[in-house]
């Protein structure tokens, strides 16, 4: 770590003494402009994710950006071209890739637990209690779709590893804030399979699971209780229904995936979280809004 920035003098300070890094800055401009640095963390709130990512890659540095990279897939489209034009890598930060818990699900997934998947439903609740005050702000990119629903969307699109084809969704909207409060829709992938899944920030509880179910199995991942659920034909040692303690270490995810990013960078590689992946999570919202706002389904392009 060479140096930190950010507009707060005081938050700059706190995260030197956290990373160790030389140096702070309160313009990140000035950081984009030190000589040492050669790739940025991006971790500003939502709309102003493309722009700092855009101008990082313009300023030569490799670009980790937290998710969802910008507030839409126009938003998204401009970062990865940024990218590529100025020849830089970039990785989108969707951590729960690097959770054991879900990784066992991909991994069961991928060997044909459940055979054919057929049906992925998803679950993401989370109360407003903790959130910083710029997610109330629908200017700034508040709202659960953009904030959680992207990591369940990531998730769910990494597990079936298919292109979403069509969306159809309906949302509630938070009746101070005017941000996406409570949503639900369901995606059609190419290769047929059927998602649902379900957002809300109006609950008491933190939650956040994923079933993915075929003819010859179930498999279900809760990363938050560290526990997975699997049932199946094809895999002997789960012939009955039995529930596996992965064990909770969501903090873990944060290095690993920070690890993966250094090792593309070093290697001169493609991260496994890539652009276009992020890119795709943004199409995928952009969809959800639209839909709910047309009241009809919403092919993608």
């Amino acid at each position: 770590m060479v140096a930190v920035a950010d507009i707060n003098e005081g938050s700059a300070k706190k995260g030197l003494e956290e990373t160790g890094a030389d140096r702070y800055y309160t313009d990140y401009s000035d950081l984009l402009k030190d000589g040492d640095v050669e790739a940025v963390i991006v971790a500003v709130p939502h709309s102003l994710l493309a722009r700092v990512s855009i101008e990082a890659a313009e300023s030569g540095k490799h670009v980790f950006v937290e998710k969802p990279m910008g507030v839409n897939g126009r938003e998204g489209q401009m970062v990865v071209d940024a990218c590529r034009k100025s020849g830089v890598k970039l990785m989108v930060g969707y951590c729960l890739r690097y959770d054991e818990t879900v990784r066992k699900m991909k991994r069961l997934i991928d060997n044909g637990a459940v055979g054919e998947v057929c049906l992925v439903t998803a679950l993401r609740e989370t109360p407003t209690a903790k959130w910083a005050k710029w997610l109330f702000d629908p200017k700034m990119g508040g709202g659960i779709l953009l904030y959680l629903g992207s990591h369940l969307i990531d998730e769910v699109l990494w597990v079936v590893g298919s292109e979403a084809e069509r969306v159809y969704g309906e949302l509630n909207l938070h009746p101070e804030y005017g941000i996406d409060e409570t949503v639900s829709f369901t995606i059609r992938f190419k290769n047929k399979v059927l998602a649902g899944l379900n957002l809300s920030a109006r609950t008491i509880r933190r939650i956040h699971r994923v079933s993915v179910i075929g003819p010859e199995g179930t498999v279900i991942s809760d990363p938050f209780q560290g526990i997975l659920e699997a049932h199946s034909r094809n895999a002997e040692e789960y012939s009955y229904p039995t529930l596996v303690k992965v064990g909770e270490n969501l903090g873990r995810t944060y290095v690993l995936e920070l690890e993966e990013f250094v090792k593309a960078v070093k290697e001169d590689r493609e991260p496994l979280i890539t652009g276009e992946d992020g890119l795709k999570v943004l199409k995928v919202i952009d969809a959800v809004f639209e839909s709910s706002r047309r009241g009809e389904p919403v092919t993608l392009t």
